[in-house]
């Protein structure tokens, strides 16, 4: 038992040093962008001085733009992710309302298993694919 809670103790130091050292060569910085991108040019092109400048500061602009777009992005999606959720919740406000008590339970027991059969199927696509063709799912329509 010693023996393998060492082993398992020193893979997992091993693989949290792997990742350290993965991540300190990640700067995705605009600027850092740009240098890389003008120094790898100017090796291999062999740019003099003011090509280089020119060629950084485009490099600079298109990087910054880059940027800005993943964040707008990002911020859209978050955006349309709450969207959804107050959609979804007003949604279920209206069923509610329609219900009765004892079919808000059976409605509410529904959701929970359909929901604990989604995360099963996210755990185990394997059974998720091999349930889908006994059942015969997978034939052409």
């Amino acid at each position: 038992m010693k023996k393998l809670l060492m082993i398992s103790a020193v893979m997992i130091a091993t693989l949290f040093q792997v990742n350290a050292q993965r991540e300190r060569g990640r700067d995705f910085s605009p600027e850092n962008l740009a240098d890389r991108m003008t120094e790898r040019m100017s090796e291999r092109l062999g740019l003099n001085e003011a090509q280089q400048k020119e060629i950084h500061a485009l490099h600079l602009e298109h990087a910054q733009k880059r940027k800005n777009e993943m964040v707008e992005r990002k911020e859209a999606m978050e955006a349309r992710r709450e969207a959804m959720k107050a959609e979804r919740e007003a949604h279920e406000a209206k069923v509610n309302e329609i219900l009765t008590p004892e079919q808000q339970e059976k409605w509410e027991a529904m959701r929970q298993e359909n929901s604990q059969r989604i995360n099963e199927g996210r755990r185990r696509p394997e059974k998720r694919m091999m349930d889908r063709g006994a059942r015969g799912g997978n034939r052409p329509g």
